[in-house]
C-alpha cells in the first residue's frame, strides 16, 4: 500500500494542476476525477500499476473506476490535510474556511456554467428563454448539438467570380491548404473544423459580442450574463483544441465583460498560459458621467506558453535596421514614442514639451517620464528626421543592444481607428454596409506579432471578413503563404464578407477561397417563417413543419391544433415567435452521421465533398 501511495504521489507531481508550491492539492484532485478529465485519465494510465488498480478491462475497453480513486484518494493515508501549507497564510478560503491555492483552484463559477446553450444566438432567439443542456444529464442532446455537420453549397471564389467547386487543395499530407469562409452557426462550425485542423492553427482572432445590451448578444435578461459566460466557455474550450502547441488566441472586449473574461480563460488554458492583456486605443471613445474611455482590450492566451518564442517588434513590423545618418552605434531603426495629439491625454504626467533642433515644439503625452526623456534627448536616441530641417515627430533610435525596446509594449497606439476602418469599408461598397469594423491595420499588427508567414488563422466570429484582408494583404507584402478560415452565420456573411474578400483579391491580382454553408435542415423553416409576411402563409407553413421539421419535445401537436384558435387571435409577429419557440435549435443543421439519410436529400456531389473533408 506504501508503494502504491508514494508511487501515487510522485506520478502526480506531473500535473502543474494538482500542485502549488510543492504540496498535492487533493480538493482538485478529486474535482478533475468527479468530471473525468482526459489529462488526469491519461497521466493515471501512463503508470502500470495505476492501470492495474484504478481501472478495468471490460472486452477491449479500459474503464477507470472512479469511484474506488477518489476514495483512495480522499483517505488520511493519501494526504493527511489537503491544505496543512496554507493553514499559517492569509489568502481566500472557501465555506469551510479551508484555504484555497490562488495559483491553482481559484475559478469562475455562474448558472448553468456546466451547460451547453442551445443553437442559435441570432436575433429571432432574442426573447426566447434559453435552453441549457447539461453535460451530465442531456448527454445525448449534446452529442447531437454539437456532432460534426453536412457541409454544402460549396464553390470556389478567385478574382474572376464563383466557380464550381472540385477539390480542396492539399498538400503531400492531405492536410487542407485552401483559405475557407464557412457560413453557419459558428459552435457547429468549430466542430467540424476540429476534425481537420486539430492542433494545426497558429493564431485564433475573435470579436465577440460584448454584451453591452446594444449588440447582438441580445439574451433573456434574466440570464443575460450567465448565457454570455456559457455561451464563450463553450467555443472557447474547442479552440483550445485546434490551436498548435506554440498557438496563440487573441480576444477583443471592452470593460464590460473582461475582467470575467480573464477568469474564463484562465481556468480553459490555464493561468500561466496568460500571454497579454493589449489595449488599443481605438478612438471611438465612450462617455459617462465619471469618464471617457478610450481604450478597449485584447486579451492573449498561448497554447502552450514554454513553446512560445519570446516575441519582438521587428518580427512583426517588418523594421530593418540602417545607418543613413551615419551614426557611430551602428545601424537602427524609429520607433514611436508618443501618442498622436488627438488621443494625449493633457491631464497626464507626462504631457509636456519637446523641441526639435529646428525650433518646433512638439507638445503631447509621451510614452516616457520627463526625465527619461531628457535622458534620451542627451544620447542622441530621439530621432527628429533628416537633415537639412530636423522637424519631424520625435521618434526613439532603438538599436541591436536595446533588447527592452525590442518588446513589443501592450498599448497598440499608431493604428488606424474604427473611424478610418468604417471610412475604408464604407469607400469599398459606395455605401455603409456595417458599424464599427475593426482596422485591417490592427489585424496585421496582431498577426505578425503571433504568428508566421506559413500560419493558419481563423477567425470564427468574423464579422465583415477583416481578419482575411489582414492576411490577404500581407501575404502580398512578404510574400507570405497565411491561410485564413472564417466563420459567419449572420445575413451579412453573402451581402458583406464574402464580397468584401472577393474584392480585396481583385484589388491583389491573386488569390482564391473555398466557400461552405452548413447544410440547414430546421434552420430553413426559421428563415422561412421570418420571411413570412401573412397568417394564412403561416399557417400552411405549420402543417408543413408538422410533417418535416424537427419540433422540440415541448411541443404537443394536438393541444396546439385543439386551441388553433387561440394562435390565429395572436398577432403575425406573436405567431411568428411561437413557431420558432417550436422548433428543436439542436436541429439547425444536418450531422454528417445522417448524410445518406434520404429524408434529408443530400446531393452525391455533396457527399463526395463531405467525405474529402472528413477523409473517408
Amino acid at each position: 500500500m506504501q508503494n502504491l501511495l508514494d508511487n501515487l504521489k510522485t506520478l502526480f507531481q506531473k500535473d502543474e494542476r494538482l500542485v502549488s508550491e510543492g504540496e498535492l492539492l487533493k480538493n482538485k484532485i478529486i474535482e478533475l476525477a468527479l468530471k473525468l478529465d482526459k489529462e488526469l485519465i491519461e497521466l493515471l494510465l501512463s503508470d502500470e500499476q495505476m492501470r492495474d488498480v484504478f481501472f478495468k478491462q471490460v472486452g477491449k475497453a479500459t474503464i477507470f473506476d472512479k469511484d474506488k480513486f477518489i476514495k483512495f484518494v480522499s483517505n488520511k493515508q493519501f494526504l493527511p490535510d489537503s491544505y496543512t501549507a496554507f493553514k499559517n497564510k492569509i489568502g481566500l478560503v472557501d465555506e469551510k474556511d479551508e484555504f484555497i491555492s490562488e495559483k491553482k483552484d481559484v475559478v469562475l463559477s455562474w448558472p448553468y456554467k456546466d451547460c451547453v446553450l442551445e443553437g442559435g444566438m441570432a436575433k429571432e432567439d432574442q426573447k426566447r428563454d434559453e435552453i441549457f443542456w447539461n453535460e451530465t444529464l442531456a448527454p445525448d442532446e449534446i452529442s447531437r448539438l454539437l456532432d460534426p455537420k453536412v457541409f454544402t453549397n460549396a464553390k470556389r471564389i478567385d478574382k474572376n467570380g464563383e466557380h464550381k467547386f472540385d477539390k480542396f487543395k492539399t498538400d503531400e499530407n492531405g492536410n487542407i491548404k485552401d483559405n475557407l469562409i464557412i457560413k453557419g452557426n459558428n459552435l457547429l462550425a468549430l466542430h467540424p473544423l476540429k476534425k481537420r485542423f486539430a492542433g494545426k492553427v497558429k493564431l485564433i482572432y475573435i470579436d465577440p459580442p460584448y454584451n453591452t445590451g446594444n449588440d447582438e448578444f441580445k439574451y433573456n435578461d434574466a440570464f443575460n450574463h450567465s448565457s454570455w459566460l456559457t455561451f464563450m466557455r463553450n467555443r472557447l474550450e474547442v479552440t483550445k483544441d485546434l490551436l498548435k502547441n506554440d498557438g496563440v488566441i487573441f480576444i477583443s472586449c471592452d470593460d464590460n465583460e473582461q475582467a470575467y473574461l480573464k477568469v474564463l480563460c484562465d481556468e480553459i488554458f490555464r493561468r500561466e498560459n496568460f500571454v497579454q492583456n493589449f489595449m488599443w486605443l481605438h478612438g471611438k471613445g465612450k462617455k459617462d458621467r465619471w469618464s471617457r474611455t478610450l481604450q478597449q482590450y485584447i486579451l492573449c492566451y498561448a497554447k502552450n506558453k514554454n513553446n512560445l518564442e519570446p516575441w519582438s517588434i521587428i518580427n512583426y513590423a517588418n523594421y530593418e535596421f540602417s545607418n543613413s545618418d551615419n551614426d557611430p552605434r551602428g545601424p537602427w531603426f524609429s520607433g514611436s514614442i508618443s501618442f498622436s495629439e488627438k488621443r494625449s491625454n493633457k491631464q497626464h504626467p507626462n504631457y509636456f514639451e519637446i523641441k526639435s533642433p529646428s525650433g518646433i515644439v512638439w507638445k503631447r503625452q509621451w510614452q516616457r517620464t520627463k526625465e527619461e526623456m531628457e535622458e534620451l534627448l542627451k544620447q542622441k536616441k530621439i530621432f527628429f528626421g533628416f537633415s537639412p530641417k530636423y522637424d519631424a515627430v520625435p521618434r526613439i533610435k532603438i538599436f541591436s543592444e536595446d533588447t527592452e525596446e525590442l518588446i513589443p509594449p501592450n498599448i497598440i497606439d499608431n493604428i488606424e481607428t474604427t473611424r478610418g476602418a468604417q471610412k475604408e469599408l464604407d469607400a469599398m461598397f459606395d455605401k455603409k454596409v456595417f458599424d464599427y469594423p475593426k482596422p485591417v491595420s490592427l489585424m496585421k499588427h496582431l498577426i505578425k506579432l503571433g504568428s508566421d508567414k506559413n500560419a493558419i488563422i481563423v477567425d470564427f466570429m468574423a464579422g465583415t471578413g477583416t481578419t482575411a484582408q489582414a492576411v490577404l494583404e500581407l501575404n502580398k507584402e512578404d510574400g507570405g503563404n497565411r491561410k485564413f478560415i472564417l466563420c459567419e452565420q449572420l445575413d451579412y456573411t453573402n451581402i458583406v464578407t464574402v464580397p468584401r474578400v472577393q474584392k480585396v483579391i481583385k484589388k491583389l491580382g491573386d488569390g482564391d477561397f473555398a466557400y461552405l454553408e452548413l447544410a440547414k435542415w430546421n434552420e430553413n423553416f426559421v428563415e422561412k417563417i421570418q420571411k413570412t409576411k401573412t397568417k394564412e402563409k403561416l399557417a400552411k407553413l405549420w402543417e408543413t413543419m408538422k410533417e418535416k421539421a424537427r419540433l422540440s419535445y415541448k411541443v404537443d401537436i394536438a393541444a396546439f391544433d385543439e386551441h388553433a384558435k387561440d394562435f390565429e387571435d395572436l398577432s403575425i409577429e406573436d405567431q411568428k415567435r411561437f413557431l420558432l419557440e417550436c422548433l428543436d435549435k439542436n436541429h439547425l443543421y444536418i450531422n454528417y452521421s445522417e448524410i445518406d439519410d434520404e429524408e434529408y436529400g443530400v446531393s452525391e456531389e455533396d457527399k463526395e465533398i463531405n467525405k474529402e473533408f472528413y477523409i473517408e
